[in-house]
């Protein structure tokens, strides 16, 4: 039998229930506007259903989301929300299609898993997901242990 996902709930929720003092890795989705589901995203090996905008790691994951939703609205704190910006600005069909920062913001739901292994647990998920599409998620601008996967080769 399948093993059941985790549902990713609003980053509010995630910051009122997460134990801080526990390292975590963090999947970022975008919900559609409007009713339920998440925002399609095409990849090069198929549709990413989840909309999954960034698959990262932190020791302090209250910090690191609220950073990343405060860099959505203000381009700041955030690398991914920085980049995220960058996109909005230089594609408007992007921004047409997924609205103004506040609206984005409001559809930003999160996924956390405890780990003990920050850097070996982060590079597994990113891996599976490159595995999966062919690519990275489409803000996560470094691929973790790239470098040394080409030197084992």
């Amino acid at each position: 039998m399948p093993r059941k996902r985790k549902r990713s709930k609003p980053i509010e929720d995630i910051l009122e229930t997460v134990d801080t003092d526990k390292k975590h890795i963090y999947w970022v989705h975008l919900k559609k506007k409007g009713h339920g589901g998440y925002v399609k995203i095409p990849r090069f090996n198929g549709i990413d259903t989840e909309g999954i905008l960034t698959i990262g790691q932190s020791k302090t994951i209250r910090t690191r989301l609220k950073a990343f939703r405060k860099g959505i609205m203000d381009n700041k704190h955030h690398s991914e929300a920085m980049t995220f910006h960058y996109l909005l600005e230089k594609c408007p069909s992007l921004r047409r299609r997924l609205g103004r920062p506040d609206s984005i913001q409001a559809r930003l739901d999160v996924r956390v898993k405890e780990v003990r292994d920050l850097d070996k647990a982060e590079s597994e998920a990113i891996d599976k997901y490159i595995r999966r599409f062919g690519e990275p998620p489409p803000l996560n601008g470094v691929i973790p242990g790239k470098r040394d996967r080409k030197k084992n080769k």
